[in-house]
C-alpha cells in the first residue's frame, strides 16, 4: 500500500493571551485558547481527505473552509503533483545538507537581514555557538 502526503500544518508552540473582560473558569478559557491557536501550512486539494481531517471543516484545523457552494480552495492547498514536487525539493535539500556536513562544512552562513526582514541570529539555536560578530 503507497502512502501519500495529505498535508503539512504548523501550528505555533505558543498561544497567544486569551482577552477576556474578566476573570476566566477552566470550562470558558479553553475555547478562548483555541481561538488564538492559528496554523499555517499547505493541505492536500481532495475533499474526502480534508474532510477526514476534520469533518467540520474548520478553516483554523485544515486551512480551508466549506459552505453550500463547496470547499474554498486557496494558497493553502496542493494537488498531489505539487505535492510530490515539493517533496523531492526537500529530499533535495536535506541530502545536500547531509552532504555538506559529511564533508565538514558546517560554516556560520545566516540569512541576510535585509532578505529575511529581521535579524536571523534573534531566533538562531547555535548563536552560542557562532562566530559571526554582528550578532
Amino acid at each position: 500500500e503507497t502512502l501519500l502526503p495529505a498535508g503539512i500544518l504548523y501550528t505555533h508552540a505558543t498561544v497567544s493571551a486569551a482577552k477576556a473582560a474578566s476573570f476566566l473558569t477552566d470550562e470558558e478559557i479553553t475555547p478562548a485558547l483555541k481561538n488564538g491557536l492559528s496554523r499555517s501550512g499547505l493541505v492536500l486539494q481532495d475533499e474526502d481527505v480534508l474532510y477526514a481531517m476534520s469533518h467540520s471543516f474548520q478553516k483554523r484545523l485544515i486551512l480551508v473552509s466549506k459552505d453550500k457552494e463547496g470547499v474554498k480552495w486557496n494558497e493553502s492547498c496542493a494537488t498531489l503533483e505539487r505535492m510530490g514536487e515539493l517533496l523531492g525539493e526537500m529530499e533535495e535539500a536535506i541530502l545536500g545538507i547531509v552532504s555538506e556536513m559529511r564533508a565538514g562544512r558546517a560554516s556560520a552562513i545566516p540569512a541576510d537581514k535585509k532578505e529575511a526582514g529581521f535579524e536571523p541570529c534573534t531566533f538562531c539555536s547555535y548563536k552560542p555557538f557562532c562566530r559571526k560578530e554582528q550578532c
